[in-house]
């Protein structure tokens, strides 16, 4: 029997738009885990907005910004203590299209491998493909886990503290003998950064200098813990590297602090030490 659990890490949110986002899907899960990354007296004052769900809804937090392989953790927890099976994983502005269709497909897949349903993110693939297929990494948001199987890949990696944490976990799993698989039915319609259309006709991402380190470092490390796995075209030219400290230095804000981050990231990743992973014949 699936019984699902969700869990949305919430930070500073626009309300209106996370409310509106867990109406969504609220409803084809069994509870909902709403953990708070702000400071107590910051979450209080959010609490009363989600009146309307009270009784489906569990409140976790510390009072301060845990990041979030630390919260995934403590949410895995609960729910495998409760007689939970699947764990779905929520941005605050992440939203969904149909999520009872995403639900209804995991319900009737058997393959005891897969570590990780995810959606279909911003159409990335094509929705005339109607079968399931594997992949080598997917994002957090919107990926139901299978709780099983979670216990047998082990934690998420709490000093990646926030970036790259799912990717890592795709890795580590592939590592391990299971697998990613996408629903490629399944939309979910994701906001990646702050992005803001400058008057050069382009849109920067506007990741604060915080989060500059932590995707750099982090992706640093991926390199070096998984190195066949590991998109390294995507992370110098096209995604995080050249192209994005072009786009710092000509449409963003901050642009000597991100760009430290930036080298620190660099320092920090290339020093980091290294875990080794165990493949699935050596367990």
């Amino acid at each position: 029997m699936v019984k699902i659990a969700a869990v949305v890490i919430t930070y500073f949110p626009d309300i209106k738009d996370t409310i509106a986002n867990i109406g969504l899907y609220i409803h084809h899960v069994d509870k909902l885990i709403v953990w708070d990354n702000n400071t107590a007296a910051e979450g209080d004052k959010f609490r009363p907005e989600y009146e309307a769900y009270a009784d489906k809804i569990e409140f976790m937090g510390t009072g301060k910004n845990e990041g979030i392989a630390f919260a995934l953790n403590r949410c895995i927890e609960w729910a495998t203590g409760n007689g939970y099976t699947h764990l779905l994983t929520m941005d605050q502005d992440s939203s969904f299209v149909d999520f009872s269709k995403f639900q209804d497909i995991i319900r009737n897949i058997d393959d005891n491998s897969i570590l990780a349903f995810c959606p279909n993110v911003n159409n990335l693939y094509s929705l005339d493909c109607n079968q399931p297929f594997e992949v080598v990494e997917c994002i957090t948001s919107g990926t139901v886990y299978v709780l099983e199987n979670v216990k047998k890949v082990g934690p998420f990696r709490e000093d990646y503290f926030i970036d790259a944490v799912d990717l890592e976990y795709c890795y580590r799993g592939i590592v391990m003998g299971y697998k990613t698989v996408v629903i490629p039915s399944a939309n979910l319609i994701q906001r990646f950064g702050n992005p803001l259309k400058n008057v050069l006709g382009f849109t920067p991402i506007n990741y604060s200098a915080f989060r500059s380190y932590f995707i750099i470092r982090n992706h640093l490390l991926l390199w070096r813990e998984y190195p066949s796995l590991f998109n390294k075209r995507s992370f110098l030219i096209t995604e995080q590297i050249i192209k994005r400290v072009v786009k710092i230095i000509l449409g963003e804000d901050h642009k000597a602090k991100k760009i430290a981050a930036i080298m620190k990231g660099f320092r920090d990743g290339l020093l980091f030490p290294v875990k080794k992973i165990k493949k699935q014949e050596e367990k």
